[in-house]
């Protein structure tokens, strides 16, 4: 059913991704596009049907090339798309959390380890999608809070929740009232500094995501 879901999806996503583009920019938006089909194919094994798993993709889709220009679209698109996984806790598998994915999602957390010179797990990206209680330290949380504030879920400076960023990107791939209240649920993300705060963002949102079930 995995394998006949992305077959079935293929064709489509990757004709409005690809449009007008050529050569290393194809190839760039395709790897976008794959690891959408991927978590598309989770959500039609957990129920969903494949028109409804179809529309998501295609919003997200959308969004994602509406967003960047074509020269750009590859590194800043997955970034989002990774981090939003990781946020999210969408895939709760090795199976639908890609090798390309895992390294993506790696290579930002090791940018914010230099770019602040702190030390996490080499397995620090898994337990950040599991939502690891070993991440309950200054040097996780403030990852954290570094991968977030690249992505604009939160302010660079505080840690304080962008309510508004959180809420519009969610909501390209899911129903705008489910964005919003999932957004209001955690926009008073509290802490004393702002790697507490980020850290606490990301707590409520696994403890929330089953709004969107």
């Amino acid at each position: 059913m995995f394998l006949k879901a992305i077959k079935q999806e293929l064709v489509p996503a990757e004709r409005l991704i690809n449009h007008g583009a050529s050569g290393r920019s194809r190839w760039c938006r395709f790897r976008v596009c794959y690891v959408l089909r991927r978590i598309k194919a989770k959500r039609i094994l957990d129920g969903a049907s494949h028109s409804a798993a179809n529309l998501w993709s295609r919003k997200i889709l959308r969004h994602l090339y509406k967003r960047t220009s074509h020269r750009d679209f590859n590194m800043q698109s997955l970034r989002f798309v990774t981090v939003a996984i990781l946020l999210l806790g969408i895939a709760n598998t090795k199976a639908f959390f890609t090798e390309e994915q895992h390294e993506i999602a790696k290579n930002l957390a090791d940018a914010c380890e230099k770019e602040l010179g702190l030390e996490v797990p080499a397995d620090f990206v898994t337990k950040m999608r599991l939502a690891d209680p070993s991440l309950d330290n200054e040097e996780s949380k403030c990852t954290i809070q570094c991968m977030f504030a690249k992505v604009g879920f939160t302010d660079a400076e505080t840690g304080v929740a962008n309510r508004a960023v959180v809420a519009q990107k969610l909501s390209k791939g899911n129903p705008v009232e489910k964005a919003e209240q999932f957004a209001d649920l955690c926009a008073n993300n509290e802490g004393e500094s702002k790697c507490d705060k980020a850290y606490s963002l990301h707590q409520c949102y696994h403890k929330n995501k089953s709004i969107f079930d």
